[in-house]
Order: structure tokens, then C-alpha cells, then sequence
């Protein structure tokens, strides 16, 4: 893991000092992203930087990006999502959302007693898709051919206990 990722979250000083986070973190760091994909993907590509606002606002920009796998909801294949996560984050305390420009996500919180990898992690979650799937269903696997030709097997024949009431009218 990247030195940096590993450090108490304190988006005030690594701002002030500027710091740069830059490198490749294997999939496999980050738990819940794991638990959360088809386990599989990455590494992932990290070009982020920590500095201050002219109203002195702690600022983190930069870009997470890298491939991961995820399970589509077909056909619980593996689907490959290309992650680009584009960061303009500005730590702010709670009430304090107004000071953040339009421009700019504001982040609200102190994040006491987590770790800047952590905080990464939490705005990938965010990023994945709800319900992932293959583009088109061609590529989709086995599961979802044997759903499609259940679906396009004809059933019994449909009972309609009332067509004999049109009659009696």
C-alpha cells in the first residue's frame, strides 16, 4: 500500500503540506471494495494532491482509475467497469457546506479515526454502478440464455375464468 493511504485522515494538514498521492494500489487493499466487485480488477492508478483554497478550505483533486470487475446482474458473470473518478472534494466542518464553490463537492465531516485510504475507498463505492451489467445481453453468459429460452418456451395455456360472463351479458 501507498505510505500515504495509510496515514490518520487529517485533510487540514495534508493539505498544508501539500501532500501528493501518486502510484498504483492493487484491488485487494481496499475490503470493501472487494466485497463490493467480483473480487477481481485493478491495480488502480492514484494521482491525487491535498492543498489549500485561497479562503483556506482544504482541497483534494485528482483522478482514481483503473479497471474493475463487477457482477452483472443478468447474468452474475463478471462484467469489467472501467473506473474513472474524477476528485474536487473540500473539507468543511457540518454547517459549513455554503463556504465550498459550485464547483467544488463539499465534504462535511472530520473523518476522525479513519485513514486517507479509507476516505479513497468511500468515494469509489460511490463512483460503481447500482446494478452492473454487460452493455449488451449477447454478452451476457449461460444464466441469462437459459432465462431468455425459459421466457420464450410457451407455458400452460392461460385460464380465463370469466371470458363466460361476456356471454351471459
Amino acid at each position: 500500500m501507498l505510505p500515504a493511504l495509510a496515514s490518520t485522515f487529517d485533510p487540514e494538514r495534508l493539505a498544508r503540506e501539500s501532500t501528493e498521492i501518486r502510484g498504483q494500489i492493487a484491488l485487494l487493499e481496499w475490503p470493501r471494495l472487494v466485497e463490493a466487485s467480483a473480487g477481481e480488477g485493478g491495480p488502480l492508478s492514484l494521482d491525487l494532491e491535498f492543498r489549500m483554497s485561497e479562503d483556506q478550505i482544504p482541497l483534494l483533486e485528482g483522478t482514481v482509475t483503473g479497471p474493475v470487475k463487477l457482477e452483472c446482474q443478468r447474468c452474475l458473470e463478471p462484467v469489467e467497469f472501467e473506473l474513472e473518478l474524477g476528485l474536487a472534494l473540500a473539507f468543511v466542518a457540518p454547517g459549513e457546506e455554503e463556504r465550498v464553490p459550485p464547483t467544488l463537492d463539499a465534504w462535511a465531516g472530520d473523518g476522525e479515526g479513519r485513514t486517507v485510504g479509507q476516505v479513497l475507498e468511500d468515494e469509489v463505492l460511490l463512483t460503481l454502478p447500482v446494478s452492473p451489467a454487460h452493455e449488451d445481453r449477447q454478452q451476457c453468459g449461460k444464466l441469462a440464455d437459459w432465462l431468455t429460452e425459459q421466457a420464450s418456451d410457451e407455458g400452460p395455456e392461460t385460464q380465463r375464468p370469466f371470458a363466460g360472463l361476456k356471454d351471459l351479458m
